[in-house]
Protein backbone atom coordinates (compact mmCIF):
# COMPACT_ATOMS: atom_id res chain seq x y z
CA UNK A 1 0.00 0.00 0.00
CA UNK A 2 2.94 2.66 0.66
CA UNK A 3 4.17 1.97 -2.49
CA UNK A 4 1.22 2.91 -3.90
CA UNK A 5 0.51 6.01 -1.78
CA UNK A 6 4.24 6.75 -2.44
CA UNK A 7 3.18 6.23 -6.65
CA UNK A 8 0.46 8.64 -6.35
CA UNK A 9 2.07 11.09 -4.69
CA UNK A 10 4.88 11.46 -7.25
CA UNK A 11 2.17 11.62 -9.73
CA UNK A 12 0.69 14.50 -8.21
CA UNK A 13 4.01 15.92 -7.52
CA UNK A 14 4.50 15.56 -11.34
CA UNK A 15 1.68 17.24 -12.28
CA UNK A 16 2.15 20.15 -10.00
CA UNK A 17 5.06 20.80 -11.39
CA UNK A 18 3.98 20.52 -14.80
CA UNK A 19 1.45 23.01 -13.94
CA UNK A 20 3.83 25.46 -13.07
CA UNK A 21 6.01 24.84 -16.09
CA UNK A 22 2.94 25.40 -17.93
CA UNK A 23 2.82 28.69 -16.32
CA UNK A 24 6.23 29.72 -16.82
CA UNK A 25 5.88 29.25 -20.77
CA UNK A 26 2.77 31.00 -20.52
CA UNK A 27 4.47 34.09 -18.70
CA UNK A 28 7.78 33.65 -21.50
CA UNK A 29 7.67 36.29 -24.57
CA UNK A 30 6.27 33.55 -26.55
CA UNK A 31 2.87 33.62 -25.10
CA UNK A 32 1.26 35.15 -27.92
CA UNK A 33 1.80 31.85 -29.34
CA UNK A 34 -0.42 30.24 -26.76
CA UNK A 35 -3.34 32.96 -26.97
CA UNK A 36 -4.79 31.17 -29.57
CA UNK A 37 -5.27 27.79 -27.30
CA UNK A 38 -6.27 29.76 -25.00
CA UNK A 39 -8.94 31.18 -26.38
CA UNK A 40 -10.06 27.61 -27.91
CA UNK A 41 -10.06 25.80 -24.11
CA UNK A 42 -12.45 29.10 -23.14
CA UNK A 43 -16.07 27.39 -23.37
CA UNK A 44 -18.23 28.85 -26.57
CA UNK A 45 -21.30 27.52 -25.25
CA UNK A 46 -23.10 30.66 -24.22
CA UNK A 47 -23.97 32.36 -27.45
CA UNK A 48 -24.32 35.36 -25.39
CA UNK A 49 -21.53 38.22 -26.79
CA UNK A 50 -21.27 39.87 -22.88
CA UNK A 51 -19.86 36.59 -21.85
CA UNK A 52 -16.58 37.03 -24.28
CA UNK A 53 -16.30 40.64 -23.41
CA UNK A 54 -16.40 39.85 -20.10
CA UNK A 55 -13.73 36.78 -20.56
CA UNK A 56 -11.55 39.23 -22.38
CA UNK A 57 -10.08 42.05 -19.43
CA UNK A 58 -8.95 38.45 -17.45
CA UNK A 59 -6.45 38.31 -20.22
CA UNK A 60 -4.26 41.27 -19.61
CA UNK A 61 -4.27 40.83 -15.70
CA UNK A 62 -2.92 36.89 -16.12
CA UNK A 63 -0.51 38.00 -18.47
CA UNK A 64 0.51 41.17 -16.26
CA UNK A 65 0.33 39.00 -13.16
CA UNK A 66 3.39 36.21 -14.90
CA UNK A 67 5.41 39.38 -16.14
CA UNK A 68 5.53 40.93 -12.76
CA UNK A 69 5.96 37.62 -11.13
CA UNK A 70 9.04 37.16 -13.62
CA UNK A 71 10.32 40.60 -12.72
CA UNK A 72 10.17 39.96 -9.15
CA UNK A 73 12.73 36.56 -9.72
CA UNK A 74 14.96 39.19 -11.57
CA UNK A 75 14.89 41.40 -8.62
CA UNK A 76 14.51 39.82 -6.10
CA UNK A 77 17.54 38.76 -3.33
CA UNK A 78 18.82 35.81 -1.97
CA UNK A 79 16.75 36.13 1.20
CA UNK A 80 13.54 36.88 -0.64
CA UNK A 81 14.39 33.55 -2.54
CA UNK A 82 14.62 31.81 0.31
CA UNK A 83 11.57 33.21 1.93
CA UNK A 84 9.59 32.46 -1.42
CA UNK A 85 11.40 28.58 -1.88
CA UNK A 86 10.07 28.35 2.27
CA UNK A 87 6.88 29.66 1.36
CA UNK A 88 6.04 27.02 -1.45
CA UNK A 89 7.92 23.91 0.56
CA UNK A 90 4.64 24.64 3.39
CA UNK A 91 2.60 25.10 1.09
CA UNK A 92 3.35 21.72 -0.60
CA UNK A 93 3.46 20.06 3.05
CA UNK A 94 0.32 21.24 2.99
CA UNK A 95 -0.61 19.62 0.03
CA UNK A 96 0.82 16.59 1.08
CA UNK A 97 -1.28 16.82 4.17
CA UNK A 98 -4.36 17.10 2.26
CA UNK A 99 -3.07 14.33 -0.11
CA UNK A 100 -2.92 12.00 2.44
CA UNK A 101 -5.98 13.00 4.52
CA UNK A 102 -7.97 12.64 0.77
CA UNK A 103 -5.76 9.32 0.44
CA UNK A 104 -6.52 8.30 3.95
CA UNK A 105 -10.48 8.56 3.30
CA UNK A 106 -10.45 7.10 0.07
CA UNK A 107 -8.86 4.09 1.65
CA UNK A 108 -11.75 4.47 4.85
CA UNK A 109 -14.49 5.00 2.44
CA UNK A 110 -13.22 1.73 0.62
CA UNK A 111 -13.11 -0.06 3.70
CA UNK A 112 -16.60 0.70 4.80
CA UNK A 113 -18.01 -0.02 1.43
CA UNK A 114 -16.45 -3.28 1.52
CA UNK A 115 -17.95 -4.15 4.95
CA UNK A 116 -21.39 -2.76 3.21
CA UNK A 117 -21.11 -4.98 0.73
CA UNK A 118 -20.10 -8.08 2.69
CA UNK A 119 -23.37 -7.25 5.37
CA UNK A 120 -25.69 -7.08 2.17
CA UNK A 121 -24.37 -10.42 0.51
CA UNK A 122 -24.94 -11.73 3.99
CA UNK A 123 -28.50 -10.17 4.24
CA UNK A 124 -29.77 -11.75 0.70
CA UNK A 125 -28.29 -15.00 1.64
CA UNK A 126 -30.02 -14.73 5.13
CA UNK A 127 -32.98 -13.64 2.98
CA UNK A 128 -32.68 -16.27 0.35
CA UNK A 129 -32.39 -19.07 2.96
CA UNK A 130 -35.86 -17.74 4.48
CA UNK A 131 -37.64 -17.10 1.27
CA UNK A 132 -36.66 -21.08 0.53
CA UNK A 133 -37.84 -22.04 3.97
CA UNK A 134 -41.03 -20.61 3.39
CA UNK A 135 -41.57 -21.68 -0.01
CA UNK A 136 -40.49 -25.67 1.74
CA UNK A 137 -43.08 -25.30 4.48
CA UNK A 138 -45.84 -23.46 2.01
CA UNK A 139 -45.38 -26.64 -0.21
CA UNK A 140 -45.72 -28.89 2.86
CA UNK A 141 -48.60 -27.33 3.65
CA UNK A 142 -50.20 -27.75 0.49
CA UNK A 143 -49.06 -31.60 0.82
CA UNK A 144 -50.68 -32.29 4.09
CA UNK A 145 -54.13 -30.11 3.10
CA UNK A 146 -54.12 -32.96 -0.65
CA UNK A 147 -53.63 -35.77 2.24
CA UNK A 148 -56.33 -34.44 4.35
CA UNK A 149 -58.69 -33.66 1.36
CA UNK A 150 -57.88 -37.37 -0.03
CA UNK A 151 -58.50 -38.60 3.25
CA UNK A 152 -61.93 -37.15 3.70
CA UNK A 153 -63.18 -37.88 0.30
CA UNK A 154 -62.51 -41.66 1.00
CA UNK A 155 -63.94 -41.46 4.04
CA UNK A 156 -66.94 -39.84 2.76
CA UNK A 157 -66.95 -42.07 -0.19
CA UNK A 158 -66.81 -44.97 2.54
CA UNK A 159 -69.61 -43.51 4.49
CA UNK A 160 -71.85 -43.06 1.30
CA UNK A 161 -70.66 -46.66 0.47
CA UNK A 162 -72.40 -47.67 3.47
CA UNK A 163 -75.42 -45.61 3.38
CA UNK A 164 -75.89 -47.50 -0.08
CA UNK A 165 -75.22 -51.09 1.64
CA UNK A 166 -78.12 -49.79 4.48
CA UNK A 167 -80.64 -48.57 2.05
CA UNK A 168 -80.23 -51.89 -0.07
CA UNK A 169 -80.88 -53.83 3.30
Amino acid sequence: MLHSEDRLLKNFIYICQAGRAQNDVSSSPKSDSAEPSEEVETPNTTPNKTSAVAQSPEKPDYKSDDSDAGKKFDVATKDELLQLAKKQEKALTRYKTKFSEVVDAYKNLQKENEKLQHNLGQSQDKQIRKISELKETIELEKKAKMHIADSLRVAVEEKDDLINVLKTQ
